[in-house]
Parts: structure tokens; sequence; C-alpha cells
């Protein structure tokens, strides 16, 4: 899969090509986006994702996207969490 990625990445045109690259950075992006959209469900994204608090609070609380990006964030998380 890491070889999938870094080429499209380079395809892509990316400024740093394929720097970066690598197949948990989706995980990372989702907690980035769920943390975002959802702090006060801090402690379920970290026992989903198996984070400690500590973790979530160093890596994830301090996340910062533009008002757009948000948006967009909260259209593609739309749904999660209903139950």
């Amino acid at each position: 899969m890491i070889g999938v990625l870094c080429r499209a990445a380079v395809e892509a045109g990316l400024p740093d090509g394929d720097k970066g690259i690598c197949p948990k950075m989706f995980r990372k992006m989702l907690v980035s986006y769920l943390m975002k959209c959802f702090p006060e469900r801090m402690f379920d994204i970290a026992s989903n994702m198996g984070h400690t608090l500590e973790i979530m609070r160093v890596n994830y609380t301090n996340m910062s996207f533009a008002r757009e990006d948000t948006e967009d964030i909260r259209k593609f998380l739309k749904g999660w969490g209903d139950a």
C-alpha cells in the first residue's frame, strides 16, 4: 500500500512529493477530524482508537483548521456517533 500511496502523491504533484506519506496517515487524519468536530467525545474517540487521554490531549486537542475546511470535515463526518 505504501508504494501506491507514494506514487499517487508524486503523480498528484504534492509540494513535498511523497514525504510523510504512509498508511497510518488516514487513521491520524480521522482522529484529528473527530477531535475538531467532537471534542466533548474525546473519551469515546480515544477508546475507539486505542489511545490514552494523555495521547489525545498532547497530539490532537490543538489541531487548527480553516473555517471552510472545518465545514467540509463536518459534512464528511455527518452521522458519526449517531446511535
